[in-house]
């Protein structure tokens, strides 16, 4: 199983995130509190080895794939309205987010990963209500007290950014104890 960490902003905090154990970083470029520029994205890039996740809301393919081309991106994570003939014209694989309740098996070309009705809010759900497909990432609200919930479902992948946050700042102590506790899950 694959542990996102998304909304990194730093160096320092991607090079701790990895060396934890999480298997892919998130930046954000959609406007959000968490939205970092090109020169910080390619910076974390640089600095990594693990595949960085570009997160997009409604931006133009030129641009996407501009992006994926500069920094590099390894990963295309979209949260807007974005077609799967749109997700196809981008050059790398693509994360589809969906609202839980409004997945869609049709996107048969990304993985999907399933959120809360607000991406980043921290308001957790119950995970077992959601359709899992060998290609499905579970998000929204997870936190240490709640990840072993959504791992034992045995989605492909979990993505998580305020529930490892204190007062809106990715917090070392809680990314360390989600990624232990997520690897510490045995399945039965």
């Amino acid at each position: 199983m694959l542990i996102k960490i998304c909304g990194i902003q730093d160096v320092e905090t991607a090079r701790f995130v990895q060396l934890t154990g999480a298997d892919l970083i998130g930046v954000v470029f959609a406007k959000s509190k968490r939205q970092i520029t090109k020169e910080v994205a390619q910076d974390i890039a640089k600095t990594v080895k693990i595949p960085v996740v570009g997160v997009f809301v409604n931006e133009s393919i030129k641009t996407i794939n501009q992006l994926v081309k500069d920094i590099p991106l390894d990963y295309v994570q979209l949260h807007g309205d974005e077609t799967e003939d749109f997700a196809k014209k981008i050059t790398v694989p693509v994360i589809k987010a969906f609202k839980k309740g409004h997945e869609n098996p049709h996107y048969a070309s990304c993985y999907h990963l399933i959120d809360n009705e607000v991406a980043g809010a921290g308001i957790a759900y119950d995970y077992r209500t959601v359709t899992l497909s060998d290609r499905t990432f579970l998000a929204g609200g997870l936190t240490v007290e709640n990840v072993t919930q959504a791992v034992q479902l045995q989605p492909i992948g979990i993505d998580v950014s305020s529930g490892v946050e204190t007062n809106g700042v990715k917090d070392k102590i809680k990314i360390k104890q989600f990624i232990e506790k997520a690897r510490s899950v045995t399945h039965v």
